[in-house]
């Protein structure tokens, strides 16, 4: 259950990260606190600053997984945690010196949130260099029971340091900036020989979109970005649902919300120990299942009839919540190549927190219009129908058969693979359609430009000449509709690129083994984009890494010179 923890780095990560979540979770609470006390209660300021603190989610943590792509991510982790501490400091110093205004708290938010979005994705691919791909569902699982238990014990310690305090929210600011020395002195001390080093990537144009071409063409990654944005969105708004049933409809005070909160809680952290039972990739299914569960869990917890009932629903309410979100950062870490996992990690947390700015209003209309009661069954029943249809579409053409076994009591639920095509498949079909995700292709498609929305719209042609221009249609025959071609770079970037990295590759012949591999897949990608250009077959891709590799790569370079590429300068060594 706790196997990872008998990695020396990971163990001293994991206790360092319990006091640094401790202290975050304690800031959270006193910041909240210093704005009502600032603004003189306005809900409006509170909200302000929660948006700034997570708006640069969606503009910086991109970005943030191509840095701990391109460098080491535990000195990354250093410079990260060093600033988060010094702003958590500078806010300290601010309230204790009584000289804090709220503009100061709104700038240091969103400075915080600028530097968490690019924290987040080193902090989260840097778990499979500590314990390997064989812990890394069991790490992953260890790093959430560390997060809930933070948030079960930080809140509680805020509210005890500010109220011994008079109400001074400076002492659970200044416990916040000594937190994260804890974290900066584990990642100095940890053995650099032990961990598991990523190759770098090598500085290259379009490596943003070459992560969003690749989640493009793994259908299984945008199945479980897919769910992990609609559960995201509309089932994880916990913070407004149990606060509007506590109040609505129990009319319970503030000492039994903290209640409810707490159970909550629980249940997340039982779910994530039950997580830690696992040791391989979860499958798709688990994860349909796991949705499912926890959407129908979430709309039957909306129709209990009293506190208590609706109490001991949130247990497994939170468990089933986190043994999805559990699953799913499993699923997409370990489905991932180590070049890739810091912008995929990223990709997808922006998924899974993108739409809480927007589900969270959504819920809170229904359940100031329709009553708390139906903002949360809704809510529910929306993740529920949306796990139910994707999962109905991956099951077409599949025998699905459910089996009960008494002794020892369980459901298993067995889908057998699709039959393989008899003829050729149509590549103008997106994989995301197959799995029901095609609205997230069609955002991929914009984002990476292979989708163009007309500028203007054309004027009316009138239907005679419509008819004149096109004498097919008067013999009865319509000619079939050509896919339209994927939009490329021009040759002329695609060989400078080349000659570029083939300079720098002859530079680095003799320097770091680790730096001249990421040097070498950037190489070999822009190889594989000049023969997608040149249409020159290749199987570089598929090739073994050592001397088949090798050979595979000098074939295709003289096969693109064959074609008309232009490389000059020096190529690739051995």
């Amino acid at each position: 259950m706790f196997r990872a923890l008998a990695v020396h780095n990971f163990r001293v990560y994991v206790g360092a990260n319990l006091v640094s979540l401790t202290g975050t979770w304690m800031q959270r609470i006193g910041q909240d606190w210093l704005v009502l006390q600032l603004s003189g209660g306005s809900g409006t300021a509170l909200g302000v600053v929660t948006a700034l603190q997570f708006a640069p989610t969606l503009a910086l943590t991109f970005y943030g997984g191509l840095l701990a792509d391109r460098y080491d991510k535990r000195r990354m982790l250093l410079v990260t945690q060093t600033v988060l501490g010094v702003l958590a400091l500078a806010l300290a110093v601010l309230v204790a010196s009584g000289g804090i205004q709220l503009w100061h708290v709104f700038a240091l938010a969103l400075a915080l949130g600028a530097v968490s979005a690019l924290d987040t994705p080193a902090r989260q691919s840097f778990v499979s260099e500590m314990v390997g791909p064989a812990l890394l569902g069991n790490a992953v699982s260890l790093n959430s029971t560390v997060f809930n238990g933070a948030r079960l014990v930080g809140p509680a310690l805020a509210g005890g340091v500010i109220a011994a305090s008079g109400g001074d929210t400076a002492p659970a600011f200044f416990v916040n900036a000594a937190s994260f020395a804890a974290t900066v002195l584990a990642l100095a001390l940890m053995r650099d020989a032990e961990l598991q080093h990523s190759a770098p990537v090598a500085r290259a144009r379009g490596q943003l979109r070459a992560a969003l071409g690749y989640t493009r063409a793994h259908p299984d990654l945008q199945l479980a970005m897919v769910l992990a944005f609609v559960v995201g969105t509309f089932g994880f708004n916990s913070q407004i649902t149990v606060a509007l049933m506590a109040r609505e409809v129990f009319g319970l005070g503030a000492g039994a919300f903290g209640l409810l909160s707490t159970a909550f809680a629980v249940g997340s952290l039982s779910g994530a120990l039950i997580s830690t039972r696992r040791d391989s990739r979860p499958q798709q299914r688990f994860l349909l299942l796991a949705a499912m569960a926890f959407g129908a869990v979430t709309a039957v917890s909306g129709l209990m009839p009293t506190e208590w009932a609706y109490a001991v629903l949130l247990v497994p309410c939170g468990a089933a919540g986190l043994v999805f979100s559990v699953a799913c950062n499993s699923f997409v870490q370990l489905g991932v190549e180590p070049q890739m996992r810091g912008r995929i990690l990223a990709l997808y947390f922006m998924c899974f927190m993108g739409g809480t700015p927007v589900g969270a209003p959504l819920v809170g209309w229904v359940s100031q219009h329709l009553g708390a009661r139906w903002g949360l069954v809704s809510s529910g029943l929306v993740v529920l129908l949306a796990a139910v249809a994707v999962g109905a579409v991956l099951a077409r053409g599949r025998h699905v058969r459910v089996e009960a076994h008494v002794a020892p009591p369980s459901v298993r639920l067995h889908v057998d693979p699709l039959p393989a095509p008899a003829g050729p498949v149509d590549p103008a079909v997106p994989p995301a359609a197959v799995a029901g995700c095609w609205f997230f292709d069609l955002a991929l498609r914009l984002f990476t430009g292979s989708l163009r929305l007309p500028r203007r719209v054309p004027r009316r042609v009138p239907r005679a000449a419509r008819r004149a221009r096109r004498p097919h249609d008067r013999a009865g025959t319509r000619p079939q509709r050509r896919a339209p071609a994927p939009v490329r770079r021009p040759l002329q970037a695609v060989a400078a690129d080349l000659r570029r990295l083939g300079r720098e590759l002859a530079l680095v012949s003799t320097g770091s083994a680790a730096h001249r591999a990421g040097v070498q897949a950037a190489y070999d990608d822009v190889l594989v984009e000049a023969a997608a250009t040149l249409e020159v077959p290749h199987r570089l891709a598929a090739a073994a890494p050592g001397e088949e590799r090798e050979l595979e790569r000098l074939r295709l370079v003289v096969a693109l010179a064959d074609a008309g590429l232009v490389l000059g300068g020096p190529g690739p060594r051995g």
